[in-house]
């Protein structure tokens, strides 16, 4: 039997170190943009579906589909940890590519 909680679009999180709005967060297996600021050891919401403009290793080329990893505070082609997949083409003059989060 299974009861119902609430959708998946939001999880609650507890914060280790302050977040600020936008910020992505890794919660263990997976990566979620805060709603608003979290301070330390408040609970706040991750927003764990959506596309997203995420900052980009500016270099990094992708076309609609590719993988997009996430390392170092930024989108990054190789290296990271899997983040979502990138719904606009990037080419390696912008500084942004938009990714709707797999989780």
């Amino acid at each position: 039997m299974a009861k119902f909680v609430y959708e998946t679009d939001r999880i609650n999180y507890v914060a280790t170190a302050d977040v600020k709005a936008g910020d992505i967060v890794e919660a263990g297996a997976l990566y979620g943009v805060a709603v608003t600021d979290i301070k330390k050891d408040e609970m706040g919401a991750l927003k764990v579906t959506g596309v997203f403009k995420v900052d980009a290793k500016k270099s990094d080329t992708y076309a609609v589909g590719d993988a997009v990893n996430f390392d170092s505070g930024k989108a990054a082609k190789t290296g990271g940890k899997p983040l979502g997949i990138a719904v606009e083409p990037k080419t390696a003059t912008q500084d942004t590519v938009t990714v709707m989060l797999k989780n």
